[in-house]
This record gives C-alpha cells, structure tokens and sequence, in this order.
C-alpha cells in the first residue's frame, strides 16, 4: 500500500486555480485515456500470439510441432484512429516466420469504421468535403480526407444500389405508389430531386421498400421503366391485388 500525503494549503490552491486549469485537466485525462487503450489492445494482441504460438512469452514447454520453430519477434508500431479517441499508437507484437495475422485490428484500415460513418453521414447532409477536412480533427480526432471519402462513398453506394436492385422473393398483395422529393447531394451541389417509390406489403401484412429510382412522377414512360424493372426482379403482378 503507498501512502499519499496531501498538504492542505496546496489542495486548497489547486481546487482554487480549477476553473483556469480545468481545460488542461481534460487533455491530460483523454492523454491517459489514449495510453491504456492502446496498451489494452497490445495486451490483447499479445495473448493472441500466445494461444498462436502455443506457448506464452519465455515459455519453452510443449511446443507444438507446427510451430516449434516460431518465436515472437519483436512488435511494430501502428496508428488506428477509435471514435471519441483520436489516433492511438499500437504496439502490435511478430512472429518470426511472419504468420501471425491478428484478429483485433483490421488488416488494411486506419480508421475506425464508425468515424467513416459519421464523415459520410455529415458529407451527405451538405458539408463539403473541404469543411469537413478542416473540422475533422477537433470532431474525431483524426483529419479525413477527401480521397477517403470518395473511398468510402463508392463502397456505401456500391451497398445502396446492391439492396436497390435486389430479387423480390416476397409474395406482394398491395403497392403503395408516389412520388416524393428528396433533399440530395448531386456532385458539389445540394439539390431536391424527385424518387419514385413503391413500397409493398406482403401477405403476412409486412410492407417492403421494393423500389426507389429517381424520375418524374408524372411521367407515364418513368413509371412504365420502374415497373418493368419491378418485374425482372421477379414482382408476380397477378398476386397484386391492389394498387394505391
């Protein structure tokens, strides 16, 4: 056990200069913060080298055959950025034969997938991409670029137009059909444009968004392209009884 002495008159002066040295006190809190997260992670990635090799540090007992001739060697450094963080620097622990591939970090990214999210969510809503570089670092801790929101833009459009055009295997009884105005992001600009929607219920009485495509909704040739793409995803028009 340590023994702490505190002198009153400087605890009285420290508690006195709070409001002035309050700032400085979050910084070094996050700072610490930062510290014990990242020695969490190289803590975890160590003991997943251990279970690989069979073995923990020092420990030459019961090797096992396929991996005798491993050892640990050694650790580098990478940055990953965490929400609410900022970059911390990771100690992430090697093999000898370069086989060890860990499980906690992924391979490629530097990021965590939440600020990805986050900068898209923002970039979408309207804030340029030059904006959001410049506040990204007191937002997240860690600045975004504008290649890898370009990056991360085409793998959520990529994902988006996937569900779009996806098979309708459900039996659809009723259609809900309009058109509506969407404020949306077109190139550098914010526009609303008009999204022809059809939303279907099922026969169990669940409705599905089985279509949105930009269009005039008073355009007859609009509607008639949307429901020949409806059925060559497989809509059975003669189960549809009802149309709104």
């Amino acid at each position: 056990m340590i023994n702490v002495s505190v002198d009153v008159s400087e605890l009285k002066s420290f508690v006195q200069n709070l409001p002035q040295i309050k700032d400085q006190i979050f910084e070094l809190m996050q700072l610490d913060i930062r510290k014990a997260s990242s020695e969490y992670l190289g803590m975890l990635m160590n003991m997943e080298l251990a279970l690989f090799l069979g073995r923990d540090r020092y420990e030459r007992k019961g090797l096992v055959s396929t991996t005798s001739r491993n050892y640990r060697n050694g650790f580098y450094q990478r940055t990953f950025a965490i929400k609410n963080l900022g970059d911390l620097s990771i100690r992430v622990p090697r093999d000898r034969l370069g086989e060890f591939k860990t499980s906690v970090l992924p391979k490629y990214d530097r990021i965590d997938p939440a600020i990805k999210s986050d900068a898209m969510l923002m970039y979408f809503l309207g804030m340029s991409t030059r904006s959001l570089s410049l506040i990204s670092t007191r937002l997240f801790g860690r600045k975004i670029s504008h290649s890898l929101l370009s990056e991360h833009s085409a793998e959520l459009h990529e994902k988006v137009e996937g569900w779009r055009v996806r098979p309708i295997t459900d039996e659809i009884k009723y259609l809900y059909v309009d058109g509506t105005y969407f404020t949306m992001r077109t190139t550098d600009s914010i526009e609303k444009v008009c999204v022809l929607v059809v939303i279907g219920v099922d026969k169990n009485g669940h409705k599905h968004i089985i279509a949105l495509q930009a269009g005039d909704k008073e355009s007859a040739s609009n509607w008639r392209e949307l429901f020949k793409d409806l059925k060559s995803r497989g809509l059975d028009g003669s189960k549809v009884e009802l149309g709104i």
